[in-house]
């Protein structure tokens, strides 16, 4: 699993990951948003948006994802919000940054 970073998932806006919701079964959801939420130098706070499909809906719970360039990534994935032919997905990152 990569460890991922607000920059790279800037770099990679509009790009699609494919969520395992099962052993036969994946979801694909496009990164729409990243916003940063007052990260210092110690600390990195960003959010990030997806929006997938209706159906299957995801429940709140950490999935693994698979990125194009990324390769494999845990997020813990929030239903946020759906309009009428799409389902939103939100994951809030708040960590520290280790000081070199």
């Amino acid at each position: 699993m990569h460890e991922i970073s607000e920059s790279l998932l800037r770099e990679n806006l509009n790009t699609h990951f494919l969520v395992s919701v099962s052993d036969a079964e994946t979801v694909e959801l496009e990164l729409i948003e990243c916003n940063d939420l007052g990260s210092t130098p110690k600390q990195e706070q960003f959010s990030i948006l997806f929006r997938g499909p209706l159906q299957p809906s995801l429940q709140q719970m950490t999935y693994e994802m698979k990125h194009e360039k990324l390769g494999d990534v845990l997020i813990f994935l929030v239903p946020v919000r759906k309009d009428a032919g799409s389902m939103y997905y939100e994951a809030v990152f708040n960590r520290f940054v280790e000081q070199n």
